[in-house]
């Protein structure tokens, strides 16, 4: 048990991950250990992505066991991804949206249009394979067409805290 405790810490030290809490999961060393679908096994090929990024290598696991996490880490480490592949894991574990129903699955609320729209556009590549839907609501466009999309059903919205409290 010694040994795997200091495994973990050689490798969480060799990622520069600082965790706090009780029973963090250790990090995993590649994404086949996250125990993904085969879907987002395909997409996070796709994406070109070879091992976990810091960030994801510890928010994954965390993450898929149910537990809560914050994590800090610099633009374009991977962090979109190291949210959304469990969000889409906990969608794909829910029954199947029924036609026109309108309660998202999942929430993400983003600080900016911009970012907003990168979520968006990560997110629909990684639902790719399994039919899920995405919806960006975000102002500087028209909200009759965001509002269509969410009418028509979708699993995952993102959305900026202006545009959400316009559309509650």
């Amino acid at each position: 048990e010694a040994l795997v405790l200091q495994e973990v810490a050689a490798h969480r030290a060799e990622l520069g991950l600082r965790c706090t809490g009780f029973d963090v999961p250790a990090p995993i060393r590649r994404f086949e250990h996250a125990g993904l679908t085969r879907e987002l096994m395909l997409a996070v090929k796709r994406h070109g992505y070879e091992v976990p990024t810091a960030i994801q290598a510890q928010a994954l696991p965390a993450a898929l066991s149910g537990r809560d996490l914050i994590g800090t880490a610099p633009t374009g480490s991977g962090k979109s991804a190291a949210y959304l592949l469990p969000a889409i894991m906990h969608v794909m574990a829910q029954p199947e949206l029924q036609r026109h129903e309108s309660d998202p699955i999942v929430l993400v609320v983003v600080p900016t249009h911009e970012l907003c729209e990168q979520v968006v556009v990560e997110a629909r590549r990684l639902c790719k394979g399994h039919g899920l839907r995405c919806t960006g609501l975000f102002g500087g466009v028209g909200k009759y067409e965001q509002v269509k999309e969410l009418k028509q059903g979708t699993e995952i919205v993102v959305g900026t805290p202006g545009r959400l409290i316009e559309l509650i």
